[in-house]
């Protein structure tokens, strides 16, 4: 699954909401764009809330966009223990997808760097497979029960 937040470079007042599930990239119009004031200069906070019935975005403490697992439909609801990233990458490099070069504003253009991105801090609380945070909920592991990919699937140790 891909929950995430990206910060196009040449989209200088907008940050973009994503998301995929179970590999579906049939289609890439699940992405919406939110309106701030400088996000590349402005700091800002940014949340994300994910359980098995929602996940939320959050600027600044407001919530900017929800998903409910029942509104999924054909694009798939992430439903599995993920990674977290926190990182850049070169979308409109040479080599890539020409849909990604578009949807990234077209090549890199290096000699207008540098690039730089700043971040204050990172904070990850994980619910332990509840839809809230639970503080007498332990685990060591998480582990599938089959190969579903489904929600009820996930095992808790």
């Amino acid at each position: 699954p891909q929950i995430d937040w990206e910060f196009v470079g040449d989209q200088q007042t907008t940050v973009q909401s994503n998301f995929f599930a179970k590999g579906n990239t049939a289609t890439y119009d699940r992405g919406q764009n939110h309106t701030l004031p400088q996000p590349h200069s402005v700091v800002s906070r940014y949340g994300l809330e994910y359980n098995s019935t929602h996940f939320i975005w959050y600027i600044n403490g407001v919530a900017v966009r929800t998903n409910l697992t029942s509104n999924a439909g054909a694009y798939g609801f992430p439903q599995t223990p993920m990674q977290i990233k926190l990182g850049a990458w070169v979308a409109g490099k040479p080599d890539a997808p020409p849909g990604t070069v578009q949807w990234a504003g077209g090549q890199a253009n290096f000699s207008a760097g540098p690039v730089t991105a700043f971040f204050k801090n990172l904070a990850i609380t994980d619910y332990v497979g509840a839809d809230s945070k639970d503080p007498s909920r332990n685990a060591k592991q998480y582990y599938w029960s089959d190969n579903s990919g489904n929600y009820p699937s996930i095992q808790i140790q």
